[in-house]
């Protein structure tokens, strides 16, 4: 009984939101006629993301504390965001910068997410056992995606 309540944290549920991610964007995409790959996966990424992140902060409001990552890498996604910012004002179409036309890769609203992304995952991902995880979600899905370009390949498109 107390794994499933461990399971229900924030936290972890923030963990899970990762790793769902990272096993399924690969192989995502959307069935609607007129929606392209990458908008799915953009929208994909950006709701789990946020989801993720609002999850994180529940579980920092219940915990009571805020524990914020000392990453380089971290500071770094956070100032490329700040820099996508200060080049919106300076652009003549300032919509289209901000937040583009969809979810384009180049707009500051897909930047902010990159960032919050980074941010969350080195926030969640905190032990060897959860990298590997994510290590082995992801080759799972990349052995789908070839499985799939195999059995084209082999069995005609």
């Amino acid at each position: 009984m107390e794994g499933s309540k461990r399971f229900w944290l924030p936290d972890n549920l923030s963990f899970w939101l990762i790793f769902g991610l990272t096993f399924l964007l690969p192989v995502f995409f959307f069935f609607i006629p007129g929606v392209s790959i990458e908008v799915g996966k953009n929208f994909l990424v950006a709701s789990l993301t946020i989801l993720a992140l609002i999850l994180w902060f529940a579980g920092r409001l219940i915990d009571g504390t805020i524990r914020l990552p000392r990453s380089l890498i971290v500071a770094g996604s956070m100032f490329i965001a700040l820099a996508f910012l200060v080049s919106v004002f300076f652009s003549p179409a300032l919509q289209v910068s901000l937040f583009g036309q969809g979810f384009e890769v180049g707009t500051f609203a897909f930047v902010l997410v990159a960032a919050l992304l980074t941010f969350v995952t080195s926030i969640v991902v905190d032990s060897r056992a959860r990298v590997f995880s994510l290590y082995t979600a992801l080759l799972v899905s990349f052995g789908v995606v070839m499985l799939y370009q195999l059995a084209r390949l082999f069995l005609g498109a």
